[in-house]
Parts: structure tokens; sequence; C-alpha cells
């Protein structure tokens, strides 16, 4: 639901979902309680926000109500062409008595086994990379304040977070069989840096040109040669 809420957005509603989960307490109690009217007039971007998440609740609420193959030509019409091949491949693999949640992990499954073919290339996180590998892999975004990351977990503690960040990027680092490359920005836009409270190390400004935020490397690759 976080990232279909920001998917219309630029900027991902960051800021709104921040004050969102201060006042409910966490971004569950958010979603769960989100009211328009618990905000002031002047808060236009969050009541926009607040009324987003009724609504989402309210179109999931309705899929209840449907067959799961009418939810499917719903969410992936067969006249999309960048979207007919998971309704084929959801059908594919519908068995009767499935659930939705089944059918997802059903589908999980499928794109994580898709076989590798020229010209296919498969986009993932670094912790669904574990138990795969591929001939070449790459790595992007490895900035300071990116890897590692805010501890977002309920139940870590940030040392701990560190600590599994750190064997996760190890993790996507050996997926790679014959090449690995790793990527990270040097400068990113103040704005994006704000808004994704990403760590920097200094601002530079040239005329004519938004400020920019540097950024260093990963703290885990720093000492490697």
């Amino acid at each position: 639901m976080r990232t279909y809420l920001g998917l219309d957005d630029g900027e991902r509603f960051a800021a709104e979902f921040a004050e969102g989960k201060q006042k409910y307490g966490s971004l569950e109690k958010f979603i769960g309680n989100a009211n328009p009217e618990d905000f002031s007039a002047k808060k236009i971007r969050l009541r926009r926000l607040c009324k987003g998440i009724e609504d989402l609740k309210a179109t999931i609420k309705g899929f209840e109500q449907k067959a799961i193959p009418e939810i499917i030509d719903m969410l992936f019409p067969k006249d999309n062409e960048d979207l007919s091949w998971i309704n084929d491949a959801l059908a594919a693999l519908k068995e009767d008595g499935d659930s939705i949640a089944a059918l997802h992990r059903k589908f999980t499954d499928y794109v994580r086994s898709a076989p590798n073919k020229p010209g296919i290339i498969r986009v993932m996180t670094l912790g669904l990379s574990k138990g795969l590998d591929a001939e070449h892999v790459v790595i992007m975004g490895a900035s300071s304040g990116n890897i590692p990351g805010e501890n977002y977990s309920d139940y870590l503690s940030d040392e701990e977070c560190v600590a599994e960040q750190r064997r996760l990027l190890y993790v996507g680092m050996t997926r790679a069989k014959k090449s690995l490359t790793i990527t990270w920005s040097r400068y990113i836009p103040y704005g994006q840096s704000q808004t994704q409270q990403t760590q920097h190390a200094g601002v530079r400004r040239r005329a004519g040109e938004e400020p920019h935020v540097k950024l260093t490397l990963c703290e885990f690759l720093q000492g490697l040669g």
C-alpha cells in the first residue's frame, strides 16, 4: 500500500507519510486509521494522502466480493501490452481453491525462478536474491545512508539492523558468477535528499542549478581495495 499510494507523486509523499506515522504511532496504524479530518485544512497534501488511503482500502474491500479471475482482469488488463503477460502467468498458475495470498506466493516464486535468457534482466531487492545466482550482477545505490539505511524494524536494534544489512549486501555480492558491478551516486538533488532523508557530506551549489548534496560510498565498502 505504501508503494502504491506514492505512484502518482514525484516525491512519493515521503514527508506526509513521516508526519502520519508520527501522529498515529506507526505506518501500520497510519494506514489503518488515516482520516483527512484529523489534519488541518492547510495540510492539503496530507489530507489528499489520507483520502487516497481510504479509497484504496475501500477498493481492496470491494475485491473481497469478486472472483479471483475478475480481480486479475481488473488489475492486469489483457489489452494492456505491458501487463497482459502477468494476466497470462497468473491464469496458468491458479488452481482450484487458491486464495489471493496463495496465488501471490506462487507468482513471486515464478518470477524469482524465471530462467535467464538473452535480453532479460531480473530486478529484485538484496533480500530476494537469496538462493539465486546470475552471470552478471549489478548492485545500485550503494551510497552511505542508503546501505546501510534507516532502521525501520520494530524488533531489531540499530546495531542488529546494521549487521543484517551488511549480511544482505554480502548475499547480493556473492550471487555473481562472472562479474559484479556496484554503483553509487556522487551527487543527488538537495530536494531528493531531504524527502528521502539521505545522509550527505556537504552541499554543492552552482549558478543556475538546483543545489546538490555530495554522497559517500557505503561504509561497508570503504575499506575494500
